[in-house]
């Protein structure tokens, strides 16, 4: 007699898999052997041992039926193969320090196993697989399954990081290998500022408007773009000196880049004829960001 098996496997496909069949305490008979028959006629032996057989089915790429026979008892068991339940998509939700004053938390694409994440932020891995979940971990501990995909309770990234993550389809195979994912905290970048004048004359009257065109990117949302106007004198060994500012265009939390035209008149910011140094300037939501 044999313990109850299933009457159905499904199985990695084209992989070899285990089959071990173990007597029932209730036997009057030990077989000294066990047989399987594969589909095409093969035939494979094992020895019993401690009430066991153990067989190692060659890899299976088509369902099949696996006839086993121990002494007088025999059973049959279809065999599915499957592919592994594999990858589709891996994303991270990102919830922003709250200097940066997003409404919404960010979500980034993860690829080729590593992820910078600004410091500060909270992170929550999202992924999804080719197939409906039984179990997923992240480290040992247990995310929340929806179907196919899993999410991993918030985690906080203030060093350097490894986390290795693990799933289980709804028939029990396992991934092919595990997602490891090397996650860095990084520092806020400063903004990228750019200007270049739209007609290029170093010779005006006061009362000229001279213009100017202006852009900026920041990696979350450029706070403001503006210009500043200096004294020039060749007589310091061109050492300047700071006259005055405006601002030119507002930005907001999660606009990252910003164009415009910047404008500037001697006469209208009240600056006597001289030799002047003009430069764009732009900042980010960072406190103290120079």
């Amino acid at each position: 007699r044999l313990e109850a098996a299933p009457d159905k496997l499904v199985v990695p496909f084209a992989e070899p898999f285990d089959l071990s069949p173990k007597l029932a305490e209730s036997t009057e008979w030990t077989p000294e052997r066990a047989t399987v028959k594969l589909p095409g006629n093969t035939k494979l032996s094992s020895p019993q041992e401690s009430g066991r057989y153990g067989f190692t089915i060659p890899p299976q790429k088509e369902q099949g039926t696996l006839s086993l026979r121990v002494g007088d008892a025999t059973k049959k068991v279809s065999v599915e193969p499957l592919p592994r339940p594999e990858l589709t998509s891996v994303e991270a939700i990102l919830r922003l320090p709250d200097y940066l004053r997003y409404e919404k938390d960010a979500v980034v694409p993860v690829r080729g196993g590593s992820l910078s994440v600004v410091e500060g932020a909270t992170t929550t891995i999202f992924a999804t697989t080719s197939r409906d979940l039984s179990e997923a971990v992240a480290d040992g501990e247990p995310a929340k399954i929806t179907g196919a995909s899993f999410r991993t309770t918030p985690f906080p990234v203030s060093d350097e990081m490894t986390r290795q993550f693990n799933w289980r389809d709804i028939y029990g195979l396992e991934a092919k290998s595990p997602l490891t994912l090397q996650i860095t905290p990084v520092k806020d970048a400063a903004p990228d500022i750019f200007a270049s004048q739209i007609e290029n004359r170093k010779i005006v009257l006061e009362e000229e408007l001279i213009s100017f065109q202006l852009s900026a990117k920041d990696d979350f949302g450029v706070r403001e773009i503006g210009l500043e106007w200096r004294s020039v004198s060749s007589d310091t060994d061109g050492a300047s000196t700071l006259l005055g500012e405006k601002p030119v265009s507002a930005g907001s939390p999660e606009r990252r880049d910003i164009e415009t035209v910047g404008t500037f008149s001697a006469k209208r910011e009240g600056v006597a004829p001289q030799w002047l140094q003009i430069r764009a300037f732009t900042n980010d939501f960072l406190p103290n960001r120079e």
